[in-house]
């Protein structure tokens, strides 16, 4: 057996005690893109939290906005009724929101771009899933193939060893069928020679000769006359 013969038997070998020892290729592959789709509807339910976070406090901005210019009116109205110190109250109350205002749309800023990085990430997390179920679909098909081929493979091992089997035993029966033919013929020839059957056989081919020859003279005397 050559070397080539020789590695490829091992690959083949190392292939069927992989394909032996995982518990269910396919399971685990179904598996696995439901633990994805899993992780897909957990990142789509903070999406969908963030988002609405995010319009809660679009709606708190739109909100201070219109009581800020609310307190800025009373601190007009407060100036032309001559009332400064009502004025200076409203305007004091005008700067306290204006500084939640600030405070709460760096949040909302902050929380709308956790929020597109999570819908890209959620895109692309999508666009694995897709890929991991042709990959999967892919692999299922050349995992059913290497079973085929193990099959085959056994069965031809197997068949080669019977059918090298059958034909050596039936080889060696014949030899041995030949053997015993030709002892046999062998004793029946040791038998003659020894009970002088194959001498009375040469004289009764000698007198099987005379008679013949008794004949021919007749016919030859008959002829002559």
């Amino acid at each position: 057996m050559g070397i080539f013969d020789r590695l490829g038997k091992v690959f083949k070998s190392n292939v069927n005690s992989i394909i032996d020892k995982m518990e269910d290729p396919e399971k685990i592959l179904e598996q696995n893109i439901l633990d994805m789709e899993k992780e897909y509807t957990k990142a789509k339910q903070a999406i969908a939290s963030t988002k609405a976070e995010e319009i809660r406090l679009t709606k708190q901005i739109k909100f201070l906005e219109q009581e800020i210019n609310k307190w800025v009116n009373n601190a007009k109205a407060a100036l032309n009724a001559g009332n400064e110190e009502l004025a200076k109250k409203a305007l004091e109350k005008k700067q306290a929101l204006t500084k939640e205002l600030e405070q709460i749309k760096n949040d909302r800023n902050s929380i709308s771009t956790s929020t597109e990085k999570l819908i890209s990430d959620l895109k692309m997390m999508e666009n694995k899933i897709e890929e991991a179920k042709r990959k999967k679909d892919l692999l299922k098909s050349r995992i059913q193939s290497a079973k085929a081929k193990k099959k085959i493979n056994e069965l031809k091992s197997t068949t080669s060893t019977i059918g090298k089997s059958a034909f050596d035993s039936f080889s060696k029966m014949e030899e041995k069928a030949n053997k015993i033919i030709n002892e046999a013929d062998a004793i029946e020839e040791i038998n003659k020679e020894l009970t002088g059957e194959d001498l009375e056989a040469q004289f009764e081919s000698l007198n099987g000769n005379s008679d013949v020859d008794d004949e021919l003279a007749k016919l030859k005397s008959e002829l002559n006359k």
